[in-house]
């Protein structure tokens, strides 16, 4: 309901810390949070989320690498220097 940073929170309280991305943690949960992540400008952060789906989802490369151009985007100032490393 366009509420990105309480979708945030709920979702990074669901994680199971011990599950490491396993079957306890069901991939729509790593989607919504890198689709929270995004809309509160945690864009790298939501490239960490998309991770946990790639030895899954190997088709959702594509997804990531927009996503990470996005991260750079958004890294850029006005006069166009990139602060990647």
């Amino acid at each position: 309901a366009n509420r990105p940073q309480e979708a945030l929170a709920t979702l990074e309280a669901a994680i199971d810390p011990l599950a490491e991305g396993g079957p306890t943690d069901p991939p729509a949960l790593w989607v919504l949070l890198a689709h929270a992540r995004v809309a509160t400008g945690r864009t790298r952060e939501a490239l960490d989320a998309l991770e946990h789906l790639r030895p899954v989802h190997p088709d959702l490369a594509a997804v990531a690498e927009l996503v990470g151009d996005l991260a750079v985007l958004q890294g850029l100032d006005r006069q166009g220097d990139s602060k990647e490393q």
